[in-house]
C-alpha cells in the first residue's frame, strides 16, 4: 500500500513538474502573450492570439511591447484588440506621452498611426510636442518627427518653444513646417511609396530567418536599393550556438539600431537581411541569478556579419569583428532562455548596415 502511494506521489510530482516545463513558464510573465514578448517569440505569440487570450493578459503583452519597442508585437496585438490608447493603469500617463518621454519616436509613430489619440493623454499638445523634439530627434529621422508633430499639434498650439528646440538643433525640416503647422503632412508616406516592394503577405520572420539558415532567397521580396530619399528595409538575425533567431531592437540587452530601418507590417519589402554569427567563442566567466534558468556563461567572440539581398540570396557584404565582453554580470538576467552573455555588436552592425541602407540620416 506504501509503495502505492509513493508511486502515486511520484507520479504527481513528475507530472507537476512537467506542467511547469511545459506550461509553468508562461504562468509566471502572466500568460503566454506577454511571455512571448518579452522573449520575441513570435510564433508563441501568434499562437496565443490565435487560440484566444484575456484582456488582462493583452493588455499586459501589449504594454510590455510598447515599453520594448517592438513594433512587430504592436501591430499583431493591435490586430487582435489591444487598445492603442490604454494606460498601464488608470494613475499612469497615456501611453503616447510614455513613448514620447523616454525617447522612443518609431514606438510614437506606430501608435499614432495605429489611430493613437493625443487628446486622450492628460499633457497639452505644445507638451507631447516638446517631448517628441527634446528626447527623439536622435533616433528618427526628420520626416518621421514631422510626421508625429503633425498628429500632436492643435490650432492655437503655443509653439514658441519647440521652434527654439527645433533651431538650436538644426532639424531644418522640423523648422520649416513648424511655420506653417496647418499644412498636411505627407512627406512619411510619399517618401514610403519611393521603396520598391514586395508581393504583401507573402513573407513572414520565418522565410527571411531561411536566408542566414539555408542561404535560401526569398523570391517575393522586394529587390536592393538604396537611396537618400528613405531607408531600404533590412532585418537581421543572430546565432551564438545552433539556432539563428531575431534578437529584437532596443530593448534591454538588444542592439540598438534605428527602428525606421526596418518594414514590420509588411516583411515582403524587406530589401537586405544581416546574419550575425558568433564565431570562436570562449567563455570567460559565470554569471549566476535566483529563479528559472540558473547562471549564464559570458562569452569572448568574433562576430561575422553577413549582409545578403533578400530577393537573390546575393552577398552584399561580409564583416568580422573580434570583440570582448563585458567581464560585469548583468544585474537581471533578460529573458528565460538567453543562450549566454556575449559581446554587444549593436554599434558594430549599425556601422556596416548605415553604408546599405540609405535614407536620411
Amino acid at each position: 500500500m506504501k509503495g502505492a502511494i509513493a508511486t502515486v506521489s511520484l507520479l504527481v510530482v513528475a507530472g507537476l513538474v512537467v506542467f511547469f516545463v511545459l506550461e509553468g513558464r508562461f504562468m509566471l510573465e502572466g500568460g503566454r502573450a506577454p511571455w512571448a514578448v518579452i522573449n520575441n517569440d513570435v510564433a508563441v505569440l501568434k499562437e496565443a492570439l490565435q487560440k484566444g487570450v484575456s484582456d488582462e493578459e493583452r493588455h499586459k503583452a501589449f504594454g510590455r511591447a510598447v515599453g520594448r519597442g517592438n513594433l512587430e508585437a504592436m501591430d499583431l496585438l493591435l490586430d487582435a484588440g489591444a487598445d492603442v490608447n490604454q494606460r498601464p493603469s488608470p494613475q499612469s500617463p497615456c501611453t503616447l506621452f510614455a513613448t514620447l518621454r523616454f525617447g522612443r519616436p518609431a514606438v510614437a509613430k506606430a501608435l499614432l498611426q495605429r489611430g493613437a489619440d493625443p487628446s486622450r493623454c492628460d499633457e497639452p499638445a505644445a507638451a507631447l510636442m516638446d517631448n517628441a523634439l527634446r528626447y527623439g530627434r536622435g533616433d528618427a529621422p526628420q520626416q518621421d518627427l514631422v510626421f508625429i508633430l503633425s498628429k500632436l499639434y492643435k490650432p492655437g498650439t503655443d509653439l514658441t518653444e519647440v521652434k527654439a528646440l527645433a533651431a538650436k538643433h538644426k532639424l531644418d525640416q522640423v523648422a520649416a513646417w513648424l511655420e506653417h503647422p496647418e499644412q498636411a503632412v505627407a512627406a512619411v508616406d510619399n517618401n514610403i511609396a519611393l521603396l520598391p516592394k514586395g508581393e504583401p503577405g507573402s513573407v513572414d520572420q520565418d522565410d527571411l530567418r531561411a536566408l542566414c539558415e539555408e542561404g535560401t532567397a526569398v523570391a517575393t521580396a522586394a529587390p536592393y536599393k538604396k537611396q537618400a530619399e528613405v531607408a531600404s528595409p533590412m532585418y537581421f538575425f543572430e546565432r551564438r550556438f545552433e539556432t539563428w533567431r531575431w534578437p529584437g531592437v532596443g530593448g534591454p540587452g538588444q542592439p540598438q539600431l534605428p527602428t525606421w530601418w526596418f518594414s514590420f507590417q509588411e516583411k515582403a519589402d524587406t530589401q537586405l537581411v544581416a546574419c550575425v554569427d558568433a564565431v570562436d567563442k570562449k567563455r570567460v566567466k559565470e554569471c549566476h541569478y535566483k529563479g528559472p534558468g540558473g547562471g549564464i556563461s559570458v562569452y569572448d567572440a568574433t562576430w561575422t556579419v553577413t549582409v545578403k539581398e533578400a530577393r537573390t540570396g546575393r552577398v552584399v557584404v561580409e564583416k568580422s569583428f573580434p570583440m570582448q565582453a563585458s567581464r560585469q554580470c548583468d544585474v537581471i538576467k533578460f529573458g528565460k532562455d538567453q543562450e549566454g552573455q556575449f559581446p554587444d555588436y549593436g554599434a558594430k552592425l549599425q556601422d556596416v548596415m548605415a553604408a546599405l541602407v540609405g535614407g536620411p540620416r
